[in-house]
């Protein structure tokens, strides 16, 4: 499996992806509640959800971004009998096709990536291509809330091979687009109103170039990867010229290939793919601490990592497709040292998730199965362990106070107890099912943080409970 024979070949086998990112640690103010809690090492499993498919013969789902737990687009495309663009949209109960245009002057028309910056913006990027394998062009699309619409999008050179694979997009007038042309790396960049072509570079000394996932935290830094026949190949965004960056290749072999990168701030992100061995290939993960990339152990799965999502420097989720003995999907969970793998259900036949997207609570990926004659698509969800209390009420000296703390998601039954620094007010007590009573006998403001863990699983291979976190302060008057 060479790296340019995937990237020609990869809408029929490989997917798309787009980076969204996860909770961090919480801590509330005075009165207030707090945002969003982090979770912890170990993940609960995911479950399938049920999602149309448009055609009897082939469809796939390649990218998917989420901007809250009732809120994602899916992007790929179906075939019958040639390729056409698909969308799908997530409304909190169910999936649903919606309406997306073909490039009418080409037969083949599909998306690889989407970012979304709300419910009522979203911009999807691909490639249509003559039957022939000649002439292809960039294909961009964008969500009004409505309506999915073609943007014209730029071609270095008309009829030559020009593809883009992933989007990464910080607000409406500001995406950043990322492919591959007959002469090497491409990059384009949306301001408002245009999309234009930015000069990358290749790596010196290679004789190819292609980049397959972006990840951008602000104007001025984004993070492109992908592959060259050098091996692994990172790109860096400052805010004026993309330059490449140095990234190792797993015991100096040059088949080493990046499908995706997220980063949650700018000296932390993590790159996923994998490199050649023997007639097979094992997962690979890289991680930038913002000086210099280094390889991550990344369990040693004989697959690919194709999709990831991160929003701290310990919590990502990684997803793919794993080949030992039997074609499976993969799925792992990063918690700031180690990876670890995480059971994820197949749908019966060569199956496949790529990209992932990750909200607080919640994180879904996309794929699809292929058995003979037919592909379905492929959509999973992952409830993740969090604290849905916002606040504590107030209590009074003297006065009996009770309040129960609430979490959702994860493997139930849970478990509470208090962490860290802070103390509850004197009189009260805190119980593992999360209650806090007792007699106030002190006036005054405590901050204490919570922690809650569901319950241990074994499935593919043993992991710990998740565990997720969250400071509140308790005033006493």
């Amino acid at each position: 499996m060479t790296g340019q024979s995937k990237a020609r070949h990869r809408h029929g086998r490989v997917g798309g992806r787009i980076v969204v990112t996860m909770g961090l640690l919480a801590v509330a103010t005075l009165g207030t509640a707090v945002v969003a809690p982090s979770v912890g090492a170990g993940v609960p499993p995911w479950r399938i959800v049920a999602s149309p498919n448009p055609s009897a013969d082939s469809n796939y789902l390649q990218g998917v971004s989420c901007v809250s737990p009732t809120a994602c687009t899916a992007v790929g495309y179906s075939q019958s009998p040639n390729q056409t663009t698909l969308v799908e949209s997530w409304n909190g109960s169910h999936w649903s096709i919606v309406p997306s245009p073909n490039v009418t002057t080409q037969p083949v028309s599909l998306l690889s990536g989407v970012s979304c910056v709300g419910t009522t913006w979203c911009v999807a990027v691909g490639w249509s291509e003559n039957l022939d394998g000649s002439g292809d062009e960039t294909l961009i699309e964008s969500w009004d809330g409505s309506t999915w619409t073609i943007v014209p999008s730029p071609d270095p050179v008309a009829g030559t091979a020009s593809s883009l694979w992933n989007v990464s997009c910080l607000t409406t007038t500001d995406c950043t687009a990322v492919g591959a042309a007959s002469f090497g790396t491409l990059i384009e960049s949306w301001d408002g109103s245009t999309w234009t072509i930015v000069p990358s570079p290749n790596p010196v000394g290679s004789n190819s170039g292609q980049l397959q996932g972006v990840s951008c935290v602000s104007a001025a830094d984004c993070t492109a990867v992908g592959t060259s026949s050098l091996g692994t190949l990172v790109e860096a965004w400052d805010g004026e010229s993309w330059t490449v960056v140095a990234s190792p290749n797993p015991g100096g072999n040059p088949n080493s290939y990046f499908e995706d990168v997220s980063c949650a701030t700018t000296t932390s992100c993590m790159a996923v793919g994998y490199y050649s061995q023997g007639t097979g290939g094992q997962t690979l993960a890289e991680a930038w601490d913002g000086s210099s990339w280094s390889i991550v152990p990344s369990g040693g799965v004989d697959g690919v990592l194709f999709g990831i999502s991160c929003l701290a420097a310990d919590n990502c989720t990684a997803t793919g497709w794993a080949y030992e003995g039997t074609d499976r999907t993969l799925a792992e969970d990063w918690d700031g040292s180690s990876w670890s793998v995480v059971a994820s259900p197949n749908q019966g036949g060569f199956t496949v998730i790529s990209g992932v997207s990750c909200t607080t609570s919640s994180c879904t990926t996309v794929g699809w199965d292929q058995t003979p004659g037919t592909s379905r698509t492929l959509i999973e969800s992952e409830s993740l362990l969090h604290i849905t209390t916002t606040s504590l009420p107030a209590g009074t000296v003297g006065v009996p106070y009770s309040f129960t703390l609430q979490a959702a998601g994860g493997n139930p039954p849970y478990k509470w107890g208090e962490y860290g620094g802070g103390r509850l007010p004197r009189g009260l007590s805190f119980s593992s099912a999360g209650v806090i009573s007792g007699t106030p006998k002190k006036a005054g403001v405590t901050s204490v943080t919570f922690r809650v863990r569901d319950t241990k699983s074994g499935f593919y291979q043993p992991y710990d409970a998740a565990s997720a976190y969250l400071t509140f302060t308790i005033t006493i008057d």
